[in-house]
């Protein structure tokens, strides 16, 4: 599998704080397709990003270097500590409206976190929530999806340390 880096970064990012060591990956669903996903979170109006977009056939797209803080979290808080955009990367599923998620794109999600895991040795699977967690009441992403997000395999795929 290979990342692939559009042309220009999403607008929607800022520096993290110095001394701010990555703790956390968020996962997210789009309620669009593709097209307005990604449009959306290249759009400045809006706002809102992520590091990666997955798309329904399982292409991973890096709009934010994980260097960089994207603005995907808003409002949330993770084992006590507020502002989660600046210690966490982003990830965004595509389009659950439109039939679940597919098989492509969680294997993609599933190489994809190991390679995270891979650069970020400090990171487990313990490590790795839903924006619903994060944010409760407020979102309901992945976990409130028409097909549950499937976190017990997920996890149990990310604690295995096969392909």
């Amino acid at each position: 599998m290979e990342i692939k880096k559009l042309d220009k970064w999403s607008p929607n990012c800022s520096q993290r704080p110095k001394g701010v060591e990555i703790e956390l990956v968020v996962i997210h669903y789009t309620a669009g397709d593709f097209d307005s996903s990604l449009g959306w979170m290249m759009n400045p109006a809006s706002k809102v990003s992520a590091h990666y977009l997955i798309s329904r056939t399982g292409d991973i797209y890096l709009l934010v270097p994980e260097d960089w803080k994207s603005w995907h979290a808003g409002q949330s808080s993770w084992n006590g500590k507020s502002s989660v955009n600046d210690f966490s990367i982003g990830i965004e599923l595509v389009g659950w409206r439109r039939g679940g998620f597919t098989d492509p794109q969680l294997n993609s999600l599933l190489w994809l976190s190991k390679d995270i895991m891979v650069r970020r040795p400090n990171l487990n699977a313990a490590h790795f929530t839903g924006h619903s967690t994060i944010s409760p009441g407020r979102k309901t992403d992945p976990e409130g999806a028409e097909d549950q997000f499937p976190w017990g395999l997920f996890k149990q795929a990310l604690r295995c340390h096969c392909a």
